[in-house]
């Protein structure tokens, strides 16, 4: 998938820790989203405490834009009695998500005068909040005496390389204004109004220390300014809290730019009105009630199965942009590859960014299993996304991005000294998740209006992109992200994309009426069969990664293939399907026969790649129920499962095979949690063990052998008659916006005849 300087460490296996299979904990924070902003509690050692507070939930609006920001520093809760504690100093006995929502619970104890008491905690991003914000609740358990309640609010809004200097906190209202230098305000507002509130610097007069000295919390409205600024409030029990009873209190926080605060504030008093933290929790509770009374699960569901499931569609939720789509910026829709972190580790990479491909299999997820509405708007944001900006090196006009997204919905790749990420891949996976979201209800005309667009500049584009020497897919950089200027290869897992996509767009150009375009596609699909089984599979009827490394002799197995088996352009009872199968388990299984256990992605070697990867066991899954080996299969996905159940039903990027630098096997790393490569990937393995159809193939393979020459390729460097205005777009009828890029094709593409070719077959069919 995606690479990182973390990740070109040198492989060093450990064998003694290697063979332990024992799922365990090993991932100490929970995110909490409303589509708009995350918080995140952080359970590491020494945390127990939120530890992040995003404004938004992508990386960066575009390429000019900053990072986002994390703007906490931490917040907690305090309880005082006849001793002082802040809940930062205990360890929690429960950390977990009410099932199948965004709410976080907490549970820890504080000593008082008669014994320990309960303390439960609640944090949670409310959907009913048009804004990036977050509820901190407290509630106290009785029997418990008379206390005070406490908070600590410790943000960095201001400047200097950690954004503490010179800030400020003033009283608005009900609330508090945090505000600083920098593009954003918070508003901290208690849901109750407290007994009092404090404002300070870090030491004798900050908020945390008057707590622990015994002193109560004033009430002076006076503006404070400083460095490392907190804010706390007070609530009194002077009865303390009867035995079976309990008392809650909560604070809302809410982010946005300045220049929106009144805004802002409306929003947040419109959402409290009248409330007390209870209904807050309530409502909390029953939106995510009506979400999960959509869901249509498979059949045969375990409870702990349903349990990951669900909390999967409420991570698939947390994960895709309720922005509105405003000033240019089109953010609306898009599903991240992964939420971000709290506590990333130093050169870690973080996919909270919009792929094509983790997208892809998260739609098709949503879209399978009752979400149609969200599977839609994740297609749109690609429709209207502007892309276009490397149609030097596709060969033509396009209109999904050949990599993946900047927040604000534009289209971006990542450079390295072989250049950008070309994937042509992204083509056949649109085409894939556009054509399972419309075939869900095709009754519905919502894609009528994207049609042409689709066909003409995704589904046309691959039937350009289809090589006659070798009837694959040209050579791109796939899903492993290998570059390009030499590294780009003609990948397996590229023309299976293109496989499932073509003959998902020959499905939809039946449905519009357009036969001869659904001939068209099902003619390349013929040729993509062929050129596959005569070119990528090597003496011992095993399926490779790529054309190239097969030609190689060696280092050519890649368990992205298994997706030719998957989307059945090789057959069940092919010789290819059995054979490719058993060489890969015996190549890239790390686990016990049968038992715990998964497989590393491929062979090439290095750290990334070696490591044990959750999205290729669930793949893997899918075609052991395909072929009937259920053993195989169950094993398969009672270990993601255990995983995931110790890890707070969170799905992870990779799990540790026992290298220097990642040694106790089954460890989290990587992106936490994933989407399309989680949840979105394990719903589409629970649906075909309990309906393991074997897949159909819109074509047969072609009779007609390869072997016609191709054009030469150009290089994947920047465009070298870039388009004047870069944020500038074309749009036309279907509601997508591409770049027009005939004059921006070098000279050398032969190839451009065939989609002039097309062309003409358009205007005759019109």
């Amino acid at each position: 998938m995606k690479t990182t300087g973390l990740f070109l460490a040198a492989l060093v296996l450990a064998p003694t820790l290697a063979s332990a299979q024992t799922p365990h904990p090993s991932f100490f924070e929970l995110p909490s989203t409303n589509g708009l902003g995350s918080v995140h509690y952080s359970f590491h050692e020494g945390d127990h405490k939120v530890a992040a507070f995003y404004p938004h939930l992508y990386k960066q609006c575009d390429a000019d834009t900053p990072f986002t920001p994390n703007l906490a520093y931490d917040m907690y809760f305090g309880i005082r009695t006849g001793e002082a504690v802040w809940l930062n100093t205990r360890t929690e006995s429960r950390v977990e998500y009410e099932p199948g929502t965004n709410i976080i619970v907490t549970e820890q104890t504080a000593p008082t005068d008669t014994g320990d008491v309960l303390l439960r905690q609640y944090l949670f991003a409310p959907f009913g909040l048009d804004r990036p914000g977050f509820v901190f609740m407290l509630e106290l358990e009785g029997e418990a005496p008379p206390c005070a309640l406490f908070s600590l609010m410790n943000f960095r809004m201001g400047t200097g390389a950690d954004r503490l200097q010179a800030e400020t906190i003033t009283r608005s209202g009900i609330g508090w204004i945090e505000s600083g230098a920098g593009d954003y305000v918070l508003y901290l507002r208690p849901v109750e109004v407290p007994a009092g509130y404090h404002a300070g610097s870090a030491g004798a007069g900050s908020p945390w220390q008057v707590m622990l000295d015994g002193s109560n919390y004033q009430m002076s409205d006076a503006p404070v300014s400083g460095d490392d600024l907190a804010l706390g409030f007070q609530f009194n029990l002077p009865a303390g809290v009867a035995a079976g009873a309990t008392r809650r209190v909560a604070i809302l926080v809410a982010a946005a730019p300045a220049e929106e605060a009144a805004a802002m504030i409306s929003d947040v008093e419109s959402l409290l009105a009248g409330k007390t933290p209870d209904q807050l929790l309530d409502d909390a509770r029953a939106d995510w009630t009506a979400f999960q009374g959509r869901a249509l699960l498979p059949a045969g569901l375990s409870a702990d199965e349903e349990h990951l499931a669900r909390q999967g569609l409420a991570v698939m939720r947390m994960a895709q942009i309720r922005e509105p789509n405003l000033d240019g910026r089109t953010p609306h829709g898009q599903i991240l590859a992964a939420l971000p972190k709290a506590r990333p580790a130093p050169g870690e990479g973080i996919w909270n960014v919009a792929w094509v491909r983790d997208a892809s299999y998260a739609i098709v997820g949503l879209a399978r299993h009752g979400y149609l509405p969200e599977a839609r708007d994740a297609l749109s944001f690609m429709l209207r996304a502007r892309s276009g900006e490397y149609a030097h090196a596709v060969g033509m006009d396009y209109l999904i991005s050949v990599c993946r997204y900047y927040g604000c919905g534009r289209e971006e790749t990542d450079y390295n000294a072989q250049g950008p990420n070309i994937e042509f891949d992204d083509f056949g996976l649109f085409l894939w998740a556009f054509s399972q979201t419309v075939l869900a209800d095709p009754d519905d005309p919502w894609w009528h209006e994207h049609w042409p667009a689709v066909r003409d500049l995704v589904a046309d584009v691959l039937v350009g992109l289809t090589q006659e020497s070798t009837f694959l897919i040209a050579p791109d950089s796939s899903i492993w992200e290998r570059h390009w200027n030499g590294n780009e290869k003609n990948f397996t897992y590229t023309s299976a994309m293109a496989v499932a996509g073509l003959c998902g767009a020959a499905d939809l150009a039946e449905l519009m009426g357009e036969e001869d375009t659904a001939g068209i596609y099902r003619a390349a699909v013929s040729k993509l069969r062929r050129g596959m089984r005569d070119n990528l599979v090597d003496a011992g009827g095993v399926l490779a990664g790529s054309l190239q490394e097969l030609a190689s002799g060696s280092g050519y197995l890649d368990l992205a293939a298994v997706e030719g088996i998957n989307f059945g352009a090789f057959e069940l009872d092919d010789p290819v399907t059995p054979a490719s199968l058993a060489r890969w388990h015996q190549d890239f299984f790390d686990g016990t026969p049968d038992g715990p256990g998964g497989y590393y992605r491929n062979d090439d070697g290095d750290w990334y790649d070696q490591q044990e990867w959750c999205f290729v066991d669930l793949r893997m899954s899918v075609a052991y129920s395909l072929t009937g080996q259920t053993a195989r299969r169950d094993a398969l996905l009672d270990w993601v499962l255990a995983q995931s159940r110790e890890n707070r039903y969170l799905m992870g990027e990779l799990f540790c095979r026992g290298t220097v630098d990642c040694p106790q096997r089954g460890d989290y790393r990587g992106s936490v949690p994933m989407i399309g490569f989680g949840p979105g990937a394990y719903l589409i393995a629970l649906e075909t063990r309990a309906n393991p159809e074997a897949p159909t193939c819109c074509a047969d393979p072609s009779t007609v052998a390869p072997g016609l020459s191709d054009p030469e390729r150009t290089t994947g460097l920047p465009d070298p008659d870039p388009d004047p205005d870069p944020d500038g777009t074309t749009a036309g009828d279907s509601g997508c916006s591409c770049r027009a890029g005939g004059s921006r094709v070098p000279g050398g593409f032969e190839w451009i005849l065939f989609p002039l070719a097309l062309m003409l077959l358009r205007r005759r069919r019109r």
